[in-house]
């Protein structure tokens, strides 16, 4: 019933969009992030210098390992622990190298020598840096090994040396 001068309704605009209840909401897509992967394994001392991991061979510790990326960028940069073990976790997938930096008085091993990719030396010994290496997403390569060895300390040559005679020894 609608009375004369009763009060009406006047809508107001509040801005404020009404919302529907039970009204299903659209599926969005997230960014799921991919699984990250791992490059690694150990720096040896090559004591005889053939490029193979051989028994009784053992890491060296304190050695600086870097990745990089395929245009040579510095990423990351590592020393090797006590055994000689070295590591770059949580990489995403994509393209890298991993060099070494030589210490004083070692030499890098030939390259990928022998049959077994696990226990060979993959650097160039030109320049201690691996070929690309292409990670996937959540892979772990733990078979880039590097090898050195140490130069032999020079020995010394025995030299006769005349000492001409003088007024107080002849």
């Amino acid at each position: 019933i609608y009375q004369l001068g009763a009060p009406t309704a006047t809508p107001t605009n509040t801005g404020v969009p009404p919302t529907a209840t039970n009204t299903p909401v659209p599926l969005t897509a997230t960014n799921t992030p991919s699984p990250l992967g791992s490059i690694g394994n150990k720096v040896w001392n090559d004591i005889n210098a053939n490029g193979i991991l051989d028994s009784g061979e053992v890491g060296v510790p304190g050695v600086s390992v870097q990745l990089k990326n395929c245009s040579g960028n510095l990423l990351r940069s590592v020393t090797t622990d006590g055994n000689g073990n070295y590591g770059f976790n949580n990489q995403a997938a994509g393209c890298y190298l991993v060099t070494v930096v030589l210490p004083n008085g070692f030499q890098f091993s030939p390259k990928d020598q022998g049959s077994n990719d696990a226990v060979d030396s993959d650097v160039n010994p030109a320049n201690g840096t691996t070929d690309v290496i292409n990670l996937a997403a959540g892979q772990q390569i733990f078979t880039v090994d590097i090898g050195i060895y140490q130069l032999a300390a020079p020995t010394a040559t025995p030299t006769n040396t005349v000492v001409p005679p003088t007024a107080t020894n002849t």
